[in-house]
């Protein structure tokens, strides 16, 4: 099973996703649509948009053209909702923090994906993880992340398998940090995803960007492990 994604452009970064939670919200769309920058359009489902948190280890980063930074492993948090752009399903991305200082900063300025460096930890914990971020730097909104998840393996509820692939098979990923809509392409295969439970004890990430949390309770998903290939970044044609 594959993504509905575009052929990739030439890959510049590889990594696998490791022990993923993905935490969707619905959401009304005219809530959200204002916010999704032109020329993309919400992607809604049953007249339904999602604003989804995804928190996991990305481990064995590589760059091309950056030998000497091989298999970085640090936490990753991101805040993102779904949209098309020209027959393209794409993810526009709110916020990325990063627990690596020296990529954030790089990633950010080179593909205007909005990454910012944030003190972030990934850790085991009895049989789950925890996953905490702090966001405190000059020039981005402060946010705090911290939740504890693990897989329900001895679920017998495959929950809505069409659901789980809709929001994964979304491979464009779009950002707008520095005022510049760019795209990048995302080669992955779309995984079987577990029910998973979480306790979420902070999550201001939806405040810091500008949107009202929702008010319902989260669909949980988790993957223990989710390998991609992404393209050179480009300017987004209106």
């Amino acid at each position: 099973m594959t993504t509905r994604s575009p052929a990739l452009r030439s890959p510049l970064l590889t990594m696998t996703a490791r022990n993923v939670l993905l935490a969707h919200w619905p959401v009304d769309p005219e809530s959200i649509r204002r916010r999704v920058p032109y020329p993309l359009e919400l992607a809604v489902r049953d007249e339904t948009a999602w604003l989804s948190v995804v928190a996991f280890l990305a481990d064995r980063l590589g760059v091309r053209g950056l030998s000497h930074l091989p298999g970085r492993t640090f936490p990753e948090l991101r805040l993102q909702t779904y949209v098309r752009h020209r027959g393209h399903e794409g993810r526009y991305l709110f916020s990325v923090d990063a627990g690596d200082h020296l990529l954030a900063p790089l990633f950010r300025h080179s593909s205007a994906v909005p990454y910012v460096a944030s003190d972030a930890t990934f850790e085991y914990v009895d049989e789950g993880f925890r996953f905490r971020s702090d966001r405190r730097r000059v020039g981005a909104p402060s946010a705090t992340f911290d939740a504890t998840y693990a897989p329900k393996l001895d679920s017998l509820d495959a929950g809505d398998t069409e659901l789980d692939r809709w929001l994964a098979e979304h491979g464009r990923v779009f950002g707008a940090a520095g005022g510049s809509l760019r795209s990048l392409d995302i080669h992955r295969n779309v995984p079987v995803f577990a029910p998973a439970t979480a306790t979420i004890d902070e999550n201001e990430l939806f405040a810091a960007a500008g949107l009202s949390g929702p008010d319902t309770e989260p669909l949980l998903r988790f993957c223990s492990s989710w390998p991609m290939r992404a393209s050179m970044p480009l300017p987004v044609r209106a």
